[in-house]
């Protein structure tokens, strides 16, 4: 008696290659597809942050280099405003002096005027000063 064979085996395999076809079109292909999309979205985004940062630090770069630029321009703005200013302090200094020197010029030409009427006038109280304190002390007037 001859048994006919076992065709479980085949029927398995059938059934097996029936399954993985329609797993591999209707569920891996699917998902294989959404991971690659993802895969492909996160490099992009990568990229896009690697070029803004790139950008930003171009930007960052130039606008340091405005400042420095702008700082530059205002310590060179500042130093001419200094200098003037010294300058101007200078002459206003210089005409307080020469007036000053005016000013005490007259006042010694008017003391250079005076100075022998006050000295006469010195000598003269000096001597009636000596005359009364001498006739205090005597006790008496002198003529």
């Amino acid at each position: 008696m001859l048994a006919t064979p076992d065709l479980s085996l085949v029927y398995i395999l059938v059934l097996f290659g029936i399954a993985y076809f329609i797993l591999k079109n209707l569920f891996f292909r699917p998902i294989l597809s959404v991971l690659d999309a993802r895969t492909k979205e996160i490099t992009e985004a990568e990229e896009g942050h690697l070029r803004a940062l790139e950008n930003a630090k171009r930007a960052i770069a130039a606008a340091e280099e405005r400042l420095a630029s702008v700082r530059r321009e205002a310590i060179a703005g500042r130093q001419k405003l200094r200098g003037e200013g010294q300058a101007v302090r200078a002459k206003k200094l210089e005409a307080a002096r020469n007036e000053a020197e005016k000013i005490v010029a007259a006042e010694r030409a008017k003391l250079d005027e005076q100075l022998p009427a006050l000295k006469t006038s010195l000598k003269n109280q000096a001597e009636l000063l000596a005359v009364e304190v001498t006739s205090r002390i005597l006790g008496r007037t002198l003529a």
